[in-house]
């Protein structure tokens, strides 16, 4: 689908070509029906509809790939800020985002903002040059705290892998030029200045490639190879945490009860 789409589209920018969106919806539309109603989809049940929902995505994507090619370039950035600011796992699929932009932009600053929780994890990865926490503070004052903390970084590109309102409120706040995000959220909507329209409900797509899908507006083309990349580095051996973990069983066995004494001697009570 990847590869249809990318010829397609470019098929049509080297001809100059230009669909008009409410053509473009209009052949959306004309696409579902095809497969669904002319080709009897609706007699394959389940399957026929995701063929039909596909189909017509696919479609959508083609115009949405031409339109950002025709879009007007912009310049090489120095310095981007990567926002993910919700779970670990999120944040691990969102790191061949760094790999992508640095390979793109060899001299490029790539910085992650996340959650405090996330810091060790986004210290681990590579390419990342600083990690700058998103606090509670600037959850509660994204036009003051969180606006603040952007500026200070002096970014010429936000992106939002996590479209977290306050995010949005904070860099607009802050007077990113570059400011990219989906389009299927209102407080980004009025708030980003190039935006995402894929659907991460119903495309189907691995939330890694979605990601690198926000960088198209960047200029940043990547393949498959981007989404199989781990982007962390192994952290270094701690003999404290070594000993420690040889004085209790085996993770084969029941938790002993000397686990939380030790998780406390390790300094993470709050997990204990």
């Amino acid at each position: 689908m990847n590869a249809l789409e990318g010829s397609g589209a470019e098929d049509q920018h080297q001809r100059g070509k230009l669909t008009p969106l409410p053509l473009v919806w209009a052949k959306v539309a004309a696409q579902w029906i095809k497969t669904w109603v002319l080709k009897a989809g609706f007699l394959d049940g389940r399957a026929g509809w995701v063929i039909a929902r596909r189909s017509a995505w696919a479609t959508w994507r083609k115009h949405a790939r031409l339109r950002a090619l025709r879009a007007p370039k912009t310049p090489s950035p120095k310095r981007v800020l990567l926002a993910r600011t919700d779970a670990l796992g999120d944040l691990v699929v969102t790191l061949p985002m760094v790999r992508a932009l640095k390979e793109r932009f060899p001299e490029v600053q790539v910085d992650l903002l996340v959650r405090g929780y996330a810091i060790p994890v986004a210290k681990q990865a590579l390419g990342v040059d600083d990690v700058v926490e998103w606090s509670s503070d600037m959850t509660n004052d994204p036009n003051g705290a969180g606006a603040k903390a952007i500026q200070a970084g002096n970014y010429d590109a936000l992106v939002m892998a996590y479209p977290e309102k306050s995010v949005a409120v904070a860099g607009q706040a802050a007077g990113v030029a570059i400011r990219i995000a989906t389009g299927k959220r209102w407080h980004t909507l009025r708030r980003v200045t190039q935006r995402i329209w894929d659907s991460r409900h119903s495309s189907g797509g691995h939330e890694a490639w979605h990601g690198l899908r926000m960088l198209l507006p960047l200029g940043v083309e990547s393949d498959f190879s981007y989404r199989r990349s781990v982007g962390l580095k192994a952290p270094k051996s701690d003999q404290k945490v070594t000993q420690i973990l040889e004085e209790m069983e085996g993770p084969t066995r029941s938790p002993s009860p000397r686990f939380p004494r030790k998780c406390r001697k390790l300094g993470a009570s709050s997990f204990c």
